[in-house]
């Protein structure tokens, strides 16, 4: 069996289950910016596209993320070495070990929102977000690789004279590098929102606010549990859209 048919099977039944799901409180301040910039080029974003090809949106910066990976206790302690991505040989390398990465972060979520969504809504409206906190430092990992990646991929497509906001469709080196610059945007935004639910919930705690007061407030509030809900839908909506980018950049039609 392909790794698209799993994969697409679990981002579907996850974006099933959450829509009945009820999750912490988010801020409602996310935002589109301008689109970042590399070495000084300004690259375009696709506009003609279909909606399952676009990134999800950029969320705002968050200085947050810049350290997030020190969150993960696997984080080795000495410096190393960024990887020569102007090399092909290292950048396939490098992009498919993100596309693998990613997707067993997607599978791994969608077994901890099917866990818990049995039996309907959410026992604890806390415990995606907890999960996301817990996730902080693989998420910022996954997220410097991609933003790396799609660097990269911008630096390539100026090189070979590729207009990134064609179509995915056009065969041979075009498509492809569109299709891969799309992927690796597509992972940076989608890992940095829920990173920063992630980091939402740690600042909480840390300002001493106990979990029975988060769970409180938002159950006491119908109009906060809707957002959450939606928040949560679109969340999800973002992950299948890049699973299925990743799923087509390893060879799916």
């Amino acid at each position: 069996m392909s790794v698209r048919a799993p994969v697409s099977l679990a981002c579907a039944s996850l974006l099933l289950a959450s829509a009945c799901a009820s999750v912490a409180p988010k801020r409602q301040h996310i935002i589109e910016i301008e689109t970042a910039r590399f070495d000084g080029v300004h690259y375009p974003v696709p506009e003609a596209l279909p909606p399952a090809d676009q990134p999800p949106p950029s969320p705002p910066e968050d200085p947050r993320l810049a350290s997030a990976e020190s969150f993960s206790p696997a984080a080795s302690p000495l410096p190393v070495a960024a990887p020569d991505l102007h090399n092909a040989a290292v950048r396939d390398n490098e992009t498919d070990r993100l596309i693998r990465g990613y997707l067993r972060w997607v599978e791994e979520m969608y077994r901890v929102v099917r866990q818990l969504s049995l039996g309907g809504a959410m026992a604890d409206p806390l415990a995606l977000r907890k999960w996301h906190a817990d996730e902080a430092g693989d998420m910022g990992q996954l997220i410097e690789q991609a933003a790396a990646l799609e660097g990269a991929f911008v630096d390539l497509a100026q090189a070979v004279g590729v207009d990134l906001a064609g179509v995915l469709q056009e065969p041979g080196r075009a498509g492809r590098v569109r299709l891969l610059f799309r992927l690796t945007a597509c992972v940076r935004r989608d890992l940095a929102e829920r990173t920063r639910d992630g980091l939402d919930y740690l600042d909480a705690r840390r300002r001493g606010v106990e979990d029975a007061e988060l769970r409180a407030a938002l159950r006491q509030d119908s109009a906060r549990i809707d957002k959450q809900t939606e928040d949560l839908i679109r969340q999800t909506s973002a992950t299948l859209t890049c699973a299925q980018l990743a799923g087509r950049a390893l060879g799916g039609p």
